[in-house]
């Protein structure tokens, strides 16, 4: 019971902070639709928030203070002239100088202060936007991790498994593959699905379950009819098609619902799972070449130290050019966090 209720609470705490991440996703998206609209009301109020902001600067201050005392100055030096008088003219012309000068220097700066708004509104939407998507990031770059290992190294791993000789040949690592891909699609539903129970929208989940069923009445008979006979290799692409159209189905179902950008969930969710498969790839030939030299206890060898070198390369490249500081510093915390529990454990023993 205390079980149930503690995830009870959690499910409330999450459905809460996603309501909040929409609301204020949705605020900064208005905001900032307004200004790019170059309406007159949303001139006005990004000309105020501007002035607001350039009121205390001190540059600013500073020269508006000593060209308002030039300028009395001069005002002071004109009484008692007439407009003939050549003095009289040139310290008009001064003090048309001097307004000039503060005009522009306000503009500027109010121009300045315009664009760091737009620009801080334009990251707070992407850091909302990141709140929302952040598991499905995360799901996306963990299940990477594995899927690129297992597709690239598909025939070492079989040569290691079944042997030399084994089934369906290239078939067989080809299918070893299509499942492995399938499963990167797979797994992307996870978070869309845990983000619709939070929201109180269970019945969401059907958006994947029953496209699947549709498209399994499809792929399977055209499996079928391309084969000539069932066989095992048909029947695997099948349900991978088919798997991956409704795994599709349900995250453009997610992505509609919580209001994201495609362009922003491929570029924030999608791409950075790339970087694993980069690595795998590169890695591939060499160690394919090298593993179908060797028997299997020597082959599981060089796929032992061949995966310690991809998981090395795999986190110098994310810590360098993927993961944000942000991200970075939740790495260090659970490093050190399952160090202090390894170290409990030992202590326990």
């Amino acid at each position: 019971m205390y079980k149930r209720q503690h995830y009870d609470s959690d499910i409330a705490q999450i459905h809460a902070e996603l309501v909040k991440a929409r609301s204020d996703h949705d605020e900064a998206a208005a905001r900032l639709t307004s200004i790019n609209s170059g309406s007159g009301l949303s001139s006005a109020a990004l000309n105020a928030e501007a002035d607001q902001l350039i009121s205390t600067d001190p540059g600013l201050a500073s020269l508006k203070q000593a060209l308002l005392t030039r300028r009395a100055a001069l005002v002071s030096h004109m009484s008692g002239k007439t407009p003939d008088n050549p003095q009289y003219k040139q310290d008009q012309e001064e003090i048309q100088k001097i307004d000039a000068s503060l005009e522009s220097e306000t503009q500027d700066l109010r121009a300045k202060a315009a664009a760091r708004i737009e620009e801080q509104l334009r990251t707070d939407l992407d850091r909302k936007m990141c709140i929302r998507d952040s598991s499905s990031r995360y799901a996306n770059l963990c299940t990477s991790a594995f899927v690129a290992l297992f597709s690239f190294f598909a025939a070492p791993v079989l040569h290691v498994w079944l042997g030399a000789q084994f089934p369906m040949g290239q078939r067989l690592i080809a299918l070893f593959v299509i499942f492995n891909l399938a499963m990167q699609f797979h797994m992307l539903t996870g978070p869309g699905t845990s983000m619709f129970r939070g929201m109180g929208r269970v019945y969401e989940e059907f958006t994947y379950s029953i496209p699947n069923l549709i498209l399994l009445g499809v792929t399977l008979p055209a499996a079928r009819w391309i084969e000539g006979r069932w066989t095992p290799y048909g029947i695997g692409v099948a349900v991978a098609v088919a798997t991956v159209v409704s795994a599709c189905v349900l995250m453009g179902r997610v992505l509609f619902v919580l209001h994201l950008p495609l362009t922003h969930f491929l570029r924030v969710v999608i791409v950075p799972g790339l970087a694993p498969y980069a690595i795998a790839g590169a890695m591939a030939w060499p160690v394919a070449q090298l593993v179908a030299l060797m028997n299997r206890w020597q082959g599981a060898g060089v796929l032992f130290a061949a995966g310690i070198l991809y998981t090395a390369g795999a986190v110098a490249v994310l810590n360098r050019w993927v993961l944000t500081d942000a991200e970075k510093q939740k790495e260090i915390t659970w490093y050190r966090r399952s160090l202090g529990m390894l170290r409990g454990r030992e202590a326990t023993a």
